[in-house]
């Protein structure tokens, strides 16, 4: 019989809350990719905890939106279908914002008997933390008797408390996987998250979110000698946002290129031969099979 701790824990809450920085923060390696964009996380990322205390499973999920196309619809879908059997739900809620939950979400969380813990996140950049009382008192009104703490996501003393205060909601069980590894993420969907995540930050508001990136080639060097090879396709929905991503030259395509190689082979801890291209594709966010295919089911 195991004094052990174990479970599965969703993160939960709407689009740049902070969901992925806690998450990262958490597990200590980048798990999940965070940009200023929202709805950057755009499937049910895994990360998981292992201490002397047991083994935590948490689920970064989609953030909340109002949807507009098959895309926001199913990654709404997604967030939704991520909190049911877990074993604990964290509500994430942004400081800097007004507190307010859709009707949706309101009736899901109130009627669910999984038990909640809320994270009042950013509170830094609250300069009259006493605004944070009614925020606070609001919260409770909504989801009586769950504790709510205010949080820095990037500070790791408030990281701490959050995962002490996790391990004391969960109950003894075995751990659900290995205890050696931090995501079930594959390699290949690693790549193509780090080649997204530079995409993002370097190109900024000149592309819109709904950009994708997926992997032709993910090859594994066959000698000592050889590099793995990665070939990623930048998917983009108007013909007028191929130029932005090549560059004049090429020479955005090929910074963007030095950018995720550099941080690719320090993740892969071997050297990489990176090839990215830029395909267009129209209304691809409406597209079910082409949802399917890059990983979004």
């Amino acid at each position: 019989m195991t004094n052990k701790k174990s479970g599965i824990v969703a993160l939960f809450g709407k689009t740049n809350v902070g969901k992925s920085t806690l998450l990262n923060s958490i597990i200590g390696e980048m798990v999940s990719i965070v940009t200023y964009k929202p709805q950057t996380t755009r499937s049910v990322i895994k990360g998981i905890l292992n201490d002397e205390r047991g083994q935590i499973v948490f689920l970064d999920t989609p953030g909340l939106h109002k949807p507009s196309g098959n895309l926001g619809k199913r990654l709404i879908t997604i967030a939704y279908e991520s909190i049911y059997n877990v074993d604990l739900i964290v509500i994430m809620v942004d400081s800097t914002k007004l507190i307010s939950f859709d009707d949706k979400s309101l009736k899901i969380l109130r009627n669910d008997k999984t038990p909640k813990l809320i994270l009042l996140n950013k509170v830094d950049l609250v300069k009259d933390k006493r605004k944070l009382l009614p925020e606070i008192e609001e919260l409770s009104s909504i989801f009586k008797d769950c504790e709510i703490l205010p949080i820095r996501a990037i500070n790791q003393d408030d990281v701490k408390i959050v995962k002490d205060k996790i391990f004391d909601l969960l109950k003894e069980g075995e751990p659900l996987y290995d205890e050696e590894i931090y995501t079930d993420q594959m390699e290949r969907q690693i790549a193509g998250e780090i080649i997204r995540k530079n995409l993002f930050i370097l190109f900024k508001e000149e592309i819109p979110y709904s950009t994708a990136v997926y992997l032709e080639e993910f090859k594994e060097p066959l000698k000592e000698n050889e590099k793995l090879l990665i070939s990623a396709v930048i998917v983009v929905a108007k013909e007028s946002q191929k130029p932005i991503i090549l560059g004049r030259g090429g020479k955005a395509i090929k910074e963007l290129g030095i950018k995720s190689r550099v941080e690719l082979e320090e993740f892969f801890e071997t050297r990489i031969n990176l090839k990215l291209f830029v395909k267009v594709k129209p209304d691809w966010e409406n597209d079910p099979s082409f949802l399917k295919e890059i990983g979004i089911r």
